[in-house]
C-alpha cells in the first residue's frame, strides 16, 4: 500500500545519503593519510636506514588508519547517542 511504498522510498533515500557520506569519509581518510605519509618522508627515510622494513612501515601506517577510523567512529556514535 502507500504506507510501504513511502517507508521504501525513505530507506532508498536514507541508504543513498549513507552511501555519499561513507564515499566523502573514505576520500577524507585517504587524502589524510597521504598528507601525513607526505610529510613524514624523512622519518620513513630515517627508519628505512635503521633497518625497518617495508612490511613494518606499511603495518604501522595501516595500524595507524585503523585506529583514526575507531576511534572517529566510537567518539560519532558517542556524541550522536547523547545528542539523540
Amino acid at each position: 500500500s502507500r504506507a510501504v511504498l513511502t517507508e521504501k522510498i525513505l530507506t532508498l533515500f536514507f541508504n543513498f545519503g549513507i552511501f555519499i557520506a561513507m564515499i566523502i569519509c573514505f576520500f577524507s581518510l585517504m587524502s589524510s593519510m597521504y598528507t601525513n605519509i607526505f610529510e613524514q618522508r624523512k622519518e620513513i627515510a630515517i627508519l628505512r636506514i635503521l633497518g625497518t622494513s617495508r612490511n613494518w612501515i606499511y603495518r604501522i601506517y595501516i595500524y595507524e588508519a585503523f585506529i583514526i577510523v575507531l576511534s572517529s567512529s566510537l567518539l560519532g556514535i558517542f556524541i550522536g547517542t547523547v545528542v539523540s
